[in-house]
């Protein structure tokens, strides 16, 4: 999730899920939440911040004044594919349906109140990815930094094709296996895997919290240093045109030890950092005790 915390506005955010891969003609949803501001001061004097107008657009930094949206609560003319099922309080969540190629392309929220000062549109945004009729998707979630020893959970999720056409007979595809393994293997058989779904043998470490059908989540416990790596996830099925790896993966970050002491200053600074500027991370207050 990426959490934008607008310079000069205590407080106003957007949560973005991470990057998002849909099949051309499919219902997409993102996740999203904001945080307001709920007052300003004027002249010593309290405003309350009310919510007027909430706005998605796409490709564009601000979503600002005239810039073409796909949602604007005060239109009239929204394209019913895109559907606004948040509010003006907190829930900012989009459904795209019929997904196009078009709709290949960065989402950002927008903000407006009935003060300019709380007015914002939350970056970086979301990048959604639209895969032809015939490919194969898996969303994985940003990247995660967390600390040696701890558990992280790597929520993910597959879109495999529904059937393949052989000679003008439709064969229907069954996932037979699915493996996660580190960069820059492609977690075929035989090559090193932290999961396999064939394998008696997988480290406990790695938790398969998924199934076969599109549901690919990945649970780290104990994190090690070997495990500061890029994860990707494989989908083996009983036609090879529908088997494929999804090659650009999760990051993981492994930092510092459960428990490090504030006296180690540049560890705690370190984690300060992470807390304050990058996504699904650690609060300042697990790390340094």
């Amino acid at each position: 999730t990426h959490c934008v915390v607008v310079p000069g506005a205590l407080s106003q955010s957007v949560n973005y899920p991470g990057p998002v891969c849909g099949v051309k003609g499919s219902t997409i949803t993102l996740p999203c939440s904001f945080t307001p501001l709920k007052s300003v001061y004027d002249n010593g004097r309290e405003v309350l911040i009310e919510v007027v107008r909430v706005v998605w657009c796409k490709n564009h930094e601000t979503c600002f004044g005239e810039t073409p949206s796909v949602y604007d609560s005060e239109s009239n003319n929204n394209d019913p594919r895109y559907r606004y099922l948040g509010d003006k309080k907190g829930d900012c969540t989009l459904q795209i349906s019929d997904l196009q190629e078009k709709d290949d392309a960065t989402f950002r929220f927008r903000v407006e109140t009935n003060d300019v000062r709380a007015s914002f549109t939350g970056q970086p945004g979301v990048s959604v990815t639209v895969a032809g009729a015939l490919d194969q998707c898996v969303n994985y979630p940003d990247p995660v930094w967390a600390v040696k020893g701890s558990t992280i959970t790597l929520p993910c999720s597959f879109t495999p094709l529904k059937s393949v056409n052989d000679n003008g007979r439709e064969v229907l595809i069954e996932v037979v296996r699915v493996a996660w393994c580190q960069s820059p293997n492609f977690c075929l058989k035989g090559t090193p895997s932290v999961y396999d779904s064939e394998s008696n043998n997988n480290d406990p470490r790695y938790r398969y919290l998924g199934d076969k059908k599109g549901d690919c989540t990945l649970q780290i416990s104990d994190l090690q240093k070997k495990d500061d790596a890029t994860f990707r996830f494989r989908v083996e099925t009983n036609d090879g045109r529908a088997t494929f790896t999804d090659k650009s993966g999760v990051r993981v970050r492994v930092v510092g030890a459960l428990g490090s002491k504030c006296e180690l200053s540049r560890s705690c600074l370190w984690c300060e950092r992470i807390d304050r500027h990058l996504p699904l991370l650690l609060h300042t207050t697990e790390v340094c005790r």
